[in-house]
């Protein structure tokens, strides 16, 4: 029986040196492949992606520091062209969009505007509503019980707030025009809590006693009621609920 001599390795790569044929063909393949892929980047590719970066949109920016809560008026931002590529998809591009706004974050000069930044208050709405209305919160002190209407009062009720002066001929209670018609925003405990948050936890009674009263006013009213309750004892009467 005839054995076959087992080729020894450098023999095999004798062997495939004579005979390259097969790897060539997948060489030149390869080469194909490459300059095919070079052509596409080169002419389909890039092109386009350099057409998006020298397309340009217009932005709303800051050209002046605007704080958080601060309303967003015309005169700190401003319509600018910019390039569009890369901006975030919520950027905001019209004027009308920011104006009237409250910032949310602080916003610096060439800060892009975008939804996320803006809004229509920052943390309680009616709070907000209440400053964009021009007017702000004041609490006073009820001396009495009696005073808050014995614990029947509830927020946004509508109160007048009277001034109960001794004079020589006696106890003086006087109504101010502008007094009239205030608008309660909270009532509170001695530990400042809101009352109506300890009725509706069911609480002691005692922690539901009125010990003073947060009104929405105008600047004249707080000065008002700061000063009526320094100079006199308050009182409230029930207008509407």
């Amino acid at each position: 029986m005839l054995f076959k001599k087992k080729e020894t390795p450098m023999q095999e790569k004798v062997k495939l040196r004579r005979n390259p044929g097969k790897y060539l063909k997948n060489k030149k393949l390869l080469s194909l492949l490459c300059i095919v892929l070079a052509a596409i980047l080169s002419f389909v590719v890039l092109p386009r992606l350099y057409e998006k970066q020298a397309d340009t949109t217009t932005v709303v920016t800051v050209t002046d520091t605007i704080k958080k809560g601060e309303i967003i008026k015309a005169n700190k931002v401003i319509e600018k062209k910019v390039g569009a590529y890369g901006l975030p998809s919520n950027v905001i591009k019209s004027m009308q969009k920011v104006d009237g706004k409250v910032a949310k974050v602080d916003l610096l000069a060439d800060d892009y505007i975008t939804d996320a930044k803006i809004g229509d208050f920052v943390s309680d709405p009616i709070i907000e509503n209440i400053v964009k209305q021009g007017k702000q919160l004041t609490t006073i002190t009820l001396q009495s019980n009696a005073a808050g209407l014995a614990s029947h009062l509830q927020k946004g009720d509508i109160v007048n707030v009277g001034t109960v002066r001794e004079t020589d001929s006696g106890f003086q209670v006087i109504f101010e025009p502008s007094l009239k018609g205030m608008q309660i925003y909270d009532i509170e405990n001695a530990d400042a809590v809101s009352v109506d948050d300890v009725k509706a936890s069911k609480a002691d009674a005692v922690d539901a006693i009125p010990q003073t009263i947060t009104f929405i006013a105008t600047e004249e009213q707080s000065l008002k009621l700061m000063g009526a309750e320094y100079n006199g004892k308050l009182h409230l009467t029930l207008v509407k609920r």
